[in-house]
């Protein structure tokens, strides 16, 4: 941040999931002047994020293997169980059409 002029209303917001990898010059006093901070979801919310990301399924899934992935996935945030979902669906339509991964014929 050093050697920024003045611009007037310009913002600045920085992100990050490992504050302990960031170089230590950027928590000094003036570089940032707010700094949230916002925690992994609790399993009730790792559960809703899941529903988020799978309500156009068809079938959808069961609420029991809902709450199985949420109590699983500790640690997960939005970004991974996204991902999740998303490699899930791609491992079911390898499953379903072997045939788009065998053929170089467009399906």
């Amino acid at each position: 941040m050093d050697g920024i002029d003045n611009r007037g209303e310009t913002v600045v917001i920085g992100a990050t999931n490992r504050p302990d990898s960031t170089d230590p010059a950027l928590w000094r006093p003036g570089c940032f002047d707010r700094e949230l901070l916002f925690n992994l979801p609790n399993k009730e919310a790792r559960k809703e994020i899941f529903k988020i990301h799978t309500r156009d399924w068809i079938p959808k899934p069961p609420d029991m293997l809902l709450d199985e992935l949420a109590e699983k996935c500790i640690g997960y945030c939005n970004a991974d169980i996204k991902s999740l979902c998303a490699e899930a669906a791609l491992c079911t339509l390898r499953r379903r059409y072997p045939q788009i991964y065998a053929s170089r014929e467009k399906l």
